[in-house]
């Protein structure tokens, strides 16, 4: 069976003192995980894996709202990003999404102007990653046999 896709990227922010803020770099609003995935542009310089290892990312977002900027420069809390690449595409009518990788970073360095803010998107070996279902093995993802 062919159909078209999308390969798009959803970004879920969450701080502590702030809330959640979720987007996506789809034309429309997008429903993955139970969750709302809102459209907005922002440019993504994702990791790069070498040997295993995850790098660090950076991320714009562009068009945020000024009250939104104010209080992340007022939070001591640092920000997480869930930053999901999934396959987006129409199956009988239905609209699904499937999720390719899921990989958590911390934000940190934020840097922003009128009309957009960036961060530098730390990995941290500790946090979460769920390895896509091509590389998975008993050797690499726990709960594997």
């Amino acid at each position: 069976m062919e159909s078209d896709a999308l390969v798009p990227y959803l970004i879920e922010i969450t701080n502590e003192d702030l809330g959640v803020f979720r987007y996506t770099n789809l034309d429309s609003a997008v429903e993955y995980d139970g969750k709302v995935f809102s459209p907005a542009y922002f440019e993504l310089s994702p990791p790069e894996k070498t040997e295993g290892a995850i790098g660090n990312a950076k991320i714009s977002i562009s068009a945020v709202n000024q009250e939104w900027i104010a209080r992340i420069r007022s939070t001591q809390r640092r920000s997480t990003l869930r930053l999901v690449h999934c396959v987006v595409y129409t199956e009988r009518g239905e609209v699904r999404v499937e999720g390719i990788e899921d990989t958590m970073f911390t934000l940190t360095n934020a840097d922003w102007d009128d009309a957009a803010i960036s961060w530098e998107m730390e990995f941290d070996d500790v946090m979460q990653i769920d390895i896509p279902c091509d590389v998975a093995d008993s050797l690499n993802m726990a709960g594997c046999a």
